[in-house]
């Protein structure tokens, strides 16, 4: 009988092991996009003002970090990130995900609120322990490198 991660994770030490490097690896890519985006920011904090510039700037966080994930996944099934916690990300019949898969599992980036409800939804709903929602829309699963 199918059922839901959050019904699991509190007994299963590899389960939780899983969504604890997936966090570490998306804090990693964040913080990988967030220097050149300081950058950017300052340019908008001039042109905007800093109530423009504030929204503008999450949006563009967004979207740079859907476009890295969804670059570098597709053409490598991993970020930078995933590859230094040993994560890689594959189509759940073990082929390689293509640009298309990526960008659809990577669609939540764009707005914080999103990936918030992407990874509730997937971690409360019956499937996959190891996928959040848009991993089930987009036939894709994180996997350890190798394993």
């Amino acid at each position: 009988m199918a059922s839901a991660a959050i019904e699991h994770i509190h007994k299963d030490t590899q389960l939780q092991g899983h969504w604890a490097r997936r966090l570490v690896a998306g804090t990693l890519d964040f913080i990988i996009i967030l220097f050149p985006l300081v950058f950017v920011d300052a340019m908008f904090s001039i042109v905007l003002g800093p109530i423009g510039r504030y929204y503008s700037s999450v949006f563009l966080a967004g979207v740079v970090w859907f476009l890295y994930s969804t670059l570098l996944e597709g053409a490598a099934s991993t970020t930078l990130g995933k590859k230094l916690v040993g994560l890689s990300v594959e189509r759940t019949d073990g082929k390689g995900v293509t640009f298309a898969e990526a960008a659809v599992r990577n669609l939540s980036r764009i707005f914080g609120l999103f990936l918030i409800l992407d990874l509730l939804i997937g971690f409360v709903t019956e499937g996959n322990h190891r996928q959040k929602l848009m991993d089930r829309v987009s036939g894709t699963v994180v996997v350890l490198e190798g394993g």
